[in-house]
């Protein structure tokens, strides 16, 4: 909890639920939210600038909060529920107002329900409350409704995402048919990502078009240097970048192509992301490519200031670019940096040590997914009536 009171609305939290754990009892209380409800709509969300106020009348869903109350010389801590929820501004990225407010329209006669279910268990530790608690939800929330073959979806993707290659600028690149692209790599972006996986799967489906295009991307971000410039040289844009060069060089070579001018950019640039959080990967991948230890000492070194740094006790923060500078956020992508690095570490060293810290970051990441069945309408009711959708 931060500060004397803190609440969510219900989809803006990964499950709809929040429990108290007491370490003396070993008691938890959970509320979990019941309400039948339905997100907003977020056309009105889109552009945060030109309103702080939501009403909508789909909206039917409540906030759950928890809070320190002081009676005389008692405290004590209270969960609650409140109705309608409030949805956060990304910390005042958008607009100095932190909070969006969302109201229902007030007229007569207008009924709105609300549901809620209490449960009372006993948990050993504090851990296996919290993973406990929060499969329960899961398993409560998720609706299994169909299910796909995952090859056929993933030869689907790939088909997608290599009919998205062209030219713009002069510059090879993937998703010029999307609405928002630049020929960037690493994080958001993802050219040099998009074509490791794409030089894999030419060879998985013996696909010359999707190894070339793979390769005329890969060799521009190379020669026009724009992996280590991607994002401003934000350092994660740079260590996703260069690993993703890493793994399409190891790609190439292990079907007797050798791109000495993908692994003399490795050797120059990766060296000065020693430090980086975000580096352990690829810090790893660079001692197998070289056998250079300096490599390995770094992501162990990395590894360990970040773990007695906060990752040792949940403090996974700043993942995005979104929060640098800014104060500490925690948030979903630097669980999932830190599960990443961890897991590298283990497969170097085979140290159990690493494995164990990965669990801890496994768990932040589970509990920090979406999965309520709660329905939305992309960008307000109307929103693709006149837009062009592409289509696979």
């Amino acid at each position: 909890m931060v500060g004397p009171e803190s609440s969510f609305a219900v989809d803006s939290i990964s499950a709809p639920i929040i429990s108290n754990y007491d370490p003396g009892s070993q008691l938890s209380l959970c509320i979990t939210d019941a309400t039948n409800g339905k997100r907003e709509t977020t056309g009105y969300d889109y552009n945060p600038n030109n309103t702080t106020v939501l009403v909508d009348s789909n909206m039917n869903l409540p906030g759950l909060g928890v809070r320190n109350v002081t009676v005389g010389t008692s405290n004590y801590t209270e969960m609650f529920q409140s109705f309608p929820g409030y949805t956060r501004n990304f910390d005042a990225r958008y607009t100095n107002d932190t909070v969006v407010w969302r109201f229902l329209p007030v007229t007569a006669n207008s009924i709105k329900n609300t549901d809620i279910q209490l449960s009372l268990k006993s948990y050993a530790t504090f851990d296996d409350h919290l993973t406990t608690r929060w499969r329960d939800a899961y398993s409560g929330a998720t609706l299994n409704n169909y299910r796909d073959d995952v090859e056929s979806v993933f030869n689907v993707a790939a088909t997608y995402i290599d009919r998205s290659f062209g030219y713009e600028n002069n510059i090879p690149q993937y998703c010029i048919n999307f609405e928002h692209h630049v020929p960037e790599s690493g994080f958001l972006w993802r050219n040099t990502d998009l074509a490791s996986i794409m030089l894999w799967t030419g060879y998985l489906n013996n696909n010359s078009n999707f190894i070339n295009h793979a390769r005329t991307v890969i060799n521009d971000q190379v020669n026009a240097n724009r992996i280590v410039t991607s994002d401003a040289g934000w350092d994660r844009a740079v260590c996703e970048g260069l690993e993703a060069l890493l793994k399409a060089y190891n790609i190439d070579k292990s079907h007797g192509v050798d791109n000495a001018n993908w692994k003399n950019y490795l050797l120059n640039n990766a060296g000065n992301y020693k430090t980086s959080v975000f580096a352990v990967p690829l810090m790893i991948g660079m001692y197998n490519l070289t056998n250079d230890s300096s490599y390995k000492t770094a992501a162990l070194n990395i590894g360990n200031s970040q773990w007695s740094g906060g990752w040792n006790t949940w403090r996974f923060r700043n993942g995005l670019q979104d929060y640098s500078g800014m104060n500490p956020t925690f948030d979903r992508e630097a669980g999932y940096k830190a599960l990443e690095a961890f897991t590298s570490l283990y497969e170097a060293t085979n140290d159990s040590t690493w494995l164990d810290r990965a669990k801890i970051a496994a768990t932040y990441c589970e509990t920090y997914q979406i999965i309520q069945n709660l329905q939305e309408e992309p960008w307000g009711r109307d929103a693709y009536n006149n837009r062009p959708v592409p289509k696979h």
